[in-house]
């Protein structure tokens, strides 16, 4: 959609109709049916060791991002968005289809066992630091106590995991 609409091919409106396609429905569609057909019990009990490194691997990475975003951040509203930069990829829209093009069903049943635990960071972390410094720089959260602020900020990271890819990662497996 990016290249389509920077070319011209299509409106930049169409591309991001595209993107919403894509994140809305398509890709849970994908991840339901990839998951449900590729990893079985059976083998999350024979490679657990995969889930294990990726998440050993999500740590460090969110560990490592942490710093990294004071260093490259201009403001204290910019860090969390450096901090997602660094700590997670975006491997799914494309890897995912690149894995399964190039390997077979169980290359990609192992790389997604061990993208699992970095699909769950960035949909309940991720979208925690990003929506906290969206609302700190609109000034929200400043005006509530420190009760009401982990409330909410509990309820943001629930409504995270409940977004169109991670019910596609919930009902494929």
């Amino acid at each position: 959609g990016f290249i389509l609409a920077k070319t011209k091919i299509i409106k930049r409106e169409a591309s991001k109709v595209l993107a919403a396609l894509l994140t809305y429905f398509i890709h849970p569609i994908y991840t339901a049916n990839k998951l449900a057909t590729s990893v079985s019990i059976e083998k999350l009990t024979t490679y657990g060791n995969l889930l294990l490194y990726g998440t050993l691997m999500t740590i460090v990475l969110i560990a490592v991002a942490f710093p990294l975003g004071k260093v490259f951040a201009k403001n204290k509203t910019e860090r969390g968005l450096y901090r997602y930069l660094f700590a997670f990829s975006n491997y799914g829209y494309f890897g995912c289809p690149l894995v399964d093009a190039v390997f077979d069903s169980e290359g990609l049943a192992n790389f997604m066992i061990f993208t699992l635990p970095v699909s769950i960071a960035i949909h309940s972390y991720g979208y925690y630091i990003l929506t906290r410094d969206a609302m700190s720089q609109k000034g929200e959260e400043e005006t509530l106590d420190k009760k009401a602020r982990a409330k909410l900020m509990a309820k943001r990271v629930l409504t995270a995991l409940y977004t169109p890819p991670m019910i596609g990662t919930y009902l494929g497996l």
